[in-house]
């Protein structure tokens, strides 16, 4: 059953365009290279997805707070890093299959796993506001998949949920659907840090550490 016409629809809810400042920053410091043609196409894949990834923070004090929030309440905003959200040994269990020539298997598949997610992103919205609990359960078990693959247990614990809750009938709610957003947003931050350290790619590229939110 479609949801009430009144309200944002879902795939808004995933595709409002707010810049994720610190994942922007990383990609920038990539894009200065230099970069094969190959690590180029990954990050203009990513540049893509953060325009399309919603951050709810300023949506949610707009709507629940009259004041600010207490300091309190960001100070425990602690900044994940890689192994929050993802399994590091999974990815450089993935380096064995480099070969002399062809290095870099571990950046062409998260290049690869980057352009599915924003797809799966789009479709996700567009299932839930059919109000097809049958498309859902397919969508997010082939990302689940695809996630678990490049060690992203974080993101495909939240994909999880979702899948099982559709195969009982019952659509993600929107808070699921930030939780999914912020959750593909760190998970991509994390896989482009992995990416960078495996290829060597400049030193302030590899440095860098995104200050992204946790999803609580």
């Amino acid at each position: 059953m479609p949801r009430h016409p009144d309200r944002a629809t879902s795939r808004q809810r995933l595709a409002r365009r707010q810049p994720l400042h610190d994942l922007r920053q990383l990609l920038d410091r990539m894009e200065r290279g230099p970069l094969t043609e190959a690590q180029g196409r990954i990050v203009a894949q990513a540049k893509r997805s953060a325009d399309t990834i919603e951050v709810a923070v300023s949506d949610l004090i707009d709507v629940c707070c009259v004041e600010d929030p207490p300091v309190e309440e960001t100070e425990a905003e602690v900044p994940p890093d890689d192994d929050t959200w993802i399994d590091v040994e999974v990815t450089r269990r993935l380096r064995i299959l480099d070969r002399p020539g062809r290095p870099g298997v571990l950046g062409r598949l998260v290049g690869v796993w980057a352009d599915r997610s924003l797809s799966d992103l789009e479709a996700l919205g567009d299932a839930v506001d059919g109000g097809s609990c049958a498309r859902v359960e397919r969508i997010t078990a082939a990302w689940r998949g695809a996630t678990q693959n490049l060690g992203g247990f974080v993101l495909a614990g939240l994909l999880r949920q979702l899948e099982t809750q559709a195969h009982g009938g019952q659509l993600p709610t929107d808070a699921q659907l930030d939780r999914i957003a912020a959750g593909h947003a760190a998970t991509l931050a994390a896989l482009l840090r992995r990416v960078a350290e495996e290829a060597s790619w400049t030193p302030e590229a590899r440095c860098y550490s995104s200050p992204l939110r946790s999803v609580s």
